[in-house]
This record gives C-alpha cells, sequence and structure tokens, in this order.
C-alpha cells in the first residue's frame, strides 16, 4: 500500500512530491510555509467560527483548502471544502462540527510534515 492509497494517512507525500518533481527539499520549503500560513489561517477559521460570520467562513476554508493542496494533505482539504461550502450556504448548525474535524486534520498534518520534514530521507 502507498501512502496515496491509505486514507488514513494526513499527507499523500507522494503526491505532494510529485508537484514538487521529487524534490524533498523543495517540498520542504513548501511545508514550512504551509505549517506558518495554517496556523494564522486556523486562528482566523476559529474567530469567524466564533462569530458566526458565515464570508468569513467561506474565505478561510477557501484560503485553507489552496494551502493544503501543495502538501497533499488531502482530509484537511476536504474538511476544508466543508467549511468553504458551509460558510457559502450559511449553514449556522454545521459550523462547530466541522471546525473540530478541520482543527483535528490540522493538528494530524502538522505533526505528520513536521516527522517528513525532520527524516533524513
Amino acid at each position: 500500500m502507498t501512502l496515496s492509497d491509505d486514507p488514513t494517512q494526513a499527507i499523500n507525500l507522494e503526491a505532494a512530491l510529485a508537484i514538487c518533481d521529487g524534490d524533498r527539499e523543495l517540498f520542504g520549503e513548501i511545508a514550512q510555509v504551509f505549517l506558518e500560513d495554517a496556523a494564522d489561517r486556523m486562528e482566523q477559521m476559529k474567530k469567524a467560527v466564533d462569530a458566526q460570520d458565515s464570508q468569513a467562513i467561506a474565505a478561510m476554508g477557501h484560503a485553507l483548502k489552496g494551502l493544503t493542496g501543495n502538501i497533499g494533505a488531502d482530509p484537511m482539504k476536504e474538511a476544508a471544502l466543508q467549511m468553504e461550502r458551509s460558510g457559502k450556504n450559511n449553514d449556522l448548525g454545521l459550523y462547530q462540527n466541522q471546525f473540530e474535524t478541520l482543527n483535528n486534520e490540522y493538528q494530524r498534518a502538522r505533526t505528520e510534515i513536521q516527522k517528513i520534514i525532520s527524516s533524513p530521507t
């Protein structure tokens, strides 16, 4: 089984490395940008959820969806997409549960990225 076949993986490293033409150093740089930017975006998303600000939720969902695509964080990307859709549809009842899912996927992606970039190969 490859990482891309395993839906339990937070990061599809195979797909991420394909985006980087197999360059692990480039992946490391992109991953570092993700770690910095995603933390800020997640904080903004939390504030938007607390305020029940549909427009901000949709915007943050869209931004997070874009960030995740470059590093192969497919489960987080799906969770961000759900937040974006809920924001656009003004589905107030879904925000909190979806944010919990998004936050869990963010934590998993962050942990896995840190392991990947700290390993020698």
